[in-house]
């Protein structure tokens, strides 16, 4: 149902993986449901839509949405459950036979057995780099790129069963944590379009809670860093920018807070793997 939102640039198959880079056009505002018969990971190109939940699970309820992260992976046969606000998107999809996984470790075999809630916001660099990778594999073939995208794709395989393995590091807390109150100021201020970022001691301010105490209740409510969740709103504004206008490095630098544009090249290479113009030559359409 999803293919009429879809616009293929690249389809490539390596052996069992299924590798598919284009852009979906959705529409004001969507729900979806996906049951894959495959595990898939799909990695968002381009920023996501300002706003992007999801769950996995039959289960229904308001309460289950989470953040969906620039890099989701789903299990076969577990149902996703997403909504979004809509808009442009660019992204790589990637699928795979499961005996991939579970000729690794058998249990892969029922994913009862690892923490599947992490799938929907997959916040490893080693994950999110190696798909970053493959991504531009497939977009810019070199020299025995079967051969590397084969090897990629074994190495995200285990990467994933490591990282799924682990205790879930968003599992809510209600002690110690934030109110709801709270936690919409922050990400009100977090996600607003001004002129740079906040402060900690803003975000603390706004909340009426100490610094420390802002640091230690984000983190105990959402299993991530509070420093980390802002730096993570700027990348995707930072990516906007550069695929949306043809403002010069000098002005998006300043507009997202860094003093030099060297310093906000230095800070997109970390993240990205790539410098800000190499990003924006290799994806603009």
């Amino acid at each position: 149902m999803f293919e009429k939102f879809w616009s293929p640039e690249v389809d490539l198959m390596v052996g069992d993986i299924s590798l598919r880079v284009g852009h979906f056009d959705w529409p004001e505002w969507i729900e979806t449901v996906l049951n894959p018969g495959r595990p898939v990971f799909s990695l968002s190109l381009t920023p996501r839509p300002y706003r992007s939940e999801g769950y996995l699970g039959d289960k229904s309820g308001e309460k289950r949405y989470r953040d969906v992260g620039d890099l989701l992976f789903y299990p076969d046969g577990i149902t996703f459950h997403g909504r979004s606000s809509g808009g442009s998107q660019r992204i790589l999809i990637c699928s795979f036979d499961k005996a991939r996984l579970t000729r690794l470790s058998p249990i892969a075999e029922d994913w009862k057995n690892l923490q599947i809630d992490k799938a929907i916001f997959i916040d490893d660099d080693r994950l999110l780099g190696t798909l970053r990778r493959i991504a531009q594999e497939v977009l810019n073939p070199g020299f025995a790129h079967e051969t590397l995208i084969e090897s990629l794709v074994q190495t995200a395989s285990v990467d994933l069963l490591r990282y799924l393995e682990q205790p879930e590091r968003g599992q809510r807390k209600t002690s110690g944590g934030l109110a709801p109150w709270q936690m919409r100021r922050i990400r009100e201020r977090v996600e607003s379009r001004t002129d740079s970022p906040p402060t900690i001691g803003e975000l603390a301010r706004l909340c009426a809670i100490s610094p420390r105490h802002v640091m230690r209740g984000y983190k105990q409510a959402t299993g991530a860093t509070l420093h980390a969740y802002v730096e993570q709103v700027r990348l995707a504004r930072a990516k906007q920018l550069l695929l949306d206008t043809d403002l010069p490095m000098k002005s998006i630098a300043s507009s997202l807070g860094f003093s030099h544009a060297s310093s906000f090249s230095a800070a997109f290479q970390r993240a990205m793997a790539m410098t800000p113009s190499a990003f924006r030559l290799l994806h603009r359409r």
